[in-house]
């Protein structure tokens, strides 16, 4: 069984196929997707992410950790369907 590191990009690369990535994107709420987006492909601060969506800066904090954690768990499912861990 291969075992794949979350600290280690190259392996998320590797494992993971684009189809993979992207249908655990799609299946996160369309909020959470563009707070993601927002903030870690077109890098915007938390705070501007907050006036883009016009809510509290804690509220982009606490989904854009809950978005993250939820993708980590779609992809762990991947892993394991595919014999790594």
């Amino acid at each position: 069984m291969k075992s794949c590191s979350w600290l280690n990009r190259g392996d998320l690369l590797v494992y993971f196929s684009d189809e993979q990535l992207i249908q655990a994107w799609k299946e996160l709420p369309d909020k959470e997707q563009l707070m993601l987006y927002l903030i870690d492909v077109e890098q915007l601060s938390r705070e501007k992410v907050a006036a883009i969506m016009d809510v509290p800066t804690t509220t982009v904090k606490k989904r854009a950790e809950w978005a993250r954690t939820e993708l980590k768990k779609k992809l762990v499912s991947c892993c394991q369907m595919a014999g790594m861990h």
